[in-house]
């Protein structure tokens, strides 16, 4: 049930209710003389329902549009953000969306500039980079890497360098540098080269 309905059925039963004490009080007052008038009843309801049911409506699009905004950013689509102004909750709630947006919008930017600075560096590297993830998994690989292993970056991404590289020393050196961040060497030769 969506919000707008929720509220006017929340004004409908309250409404009710206050129409039934409001009766029952005049009852009382009166010396329990039955007299309702269904026209007025109706009336006092239906006209205060309708009332609300725009106020409704019009928070409930202010919700939808809200909720389109943040579909938009959870796609990477920052550009496409529209908020209406307003100084209650909601407004509130969508500017810090937005705050949020543009945020994760410099985040990105600045990972992205990053990502293509280490990538020109590695680019140009003679010796073989293989970066690890923090479980032991390739998340990056130079050319000169590439050439040694054969094997291009799209083939070995987020694959565990023992799956391709059967050494006990590489896996114990991975180990250690995983678990204790320690460094180490050790030289072995794979297609003709040292490693």
């Amino acid at each position: 049930m969506s919000i707008k309905w929720q509220i006017l059925l929340a004004y409908i039963l309250v409404n009710s209710l206050s129409l039934l004490l409001f009766w029952v009080g005049v009852q009382v007052f009166t010396g329990w003389m039955v007299s309702v008038n269904i026209t007025t009843i109706i009336l006092s309801t239906i006209l205060p329902a309708g009332i609300i049911y725009m106020l409704a409506e019009r928070k409930k699009k202010r919700l939808d549009n809200l909720c389109e905004n943040v579909k938009a950013i959870s796609k990477g689509q920052f550009q496409a953000i529209s908020v209406v102004e307003d100084s209650d909750e909601i407004g509130i709630l969508a500017e810090e969306i937005v705050n949020l947006s543009h945020l994760f919008k410099r985040n990105i930017q600045k990972n992205e500039q990053e990502s293509q600075k280490n990538q020109a560096i590695l680019a140009g590297m003679l010796e073989g980079v293989i970066a690890l993830d923090q479980v032991g998994r390739i998340i990056l690989v130079n050319n000169s890497a590439e050439e040694i292993f054969q094997k291009t970056f799209d083939k070995v991404k987020l694959k565990y360098i023992t799956e391709f590289l059967n050494n006990k020393e590489v896996e114990h050196l991975v180990q250690l540098a995983l678990e204790n961040s320690q460094s180490g060497s050790t030289e072995l030769d794979y297609n003709n080269f040292t490693l």
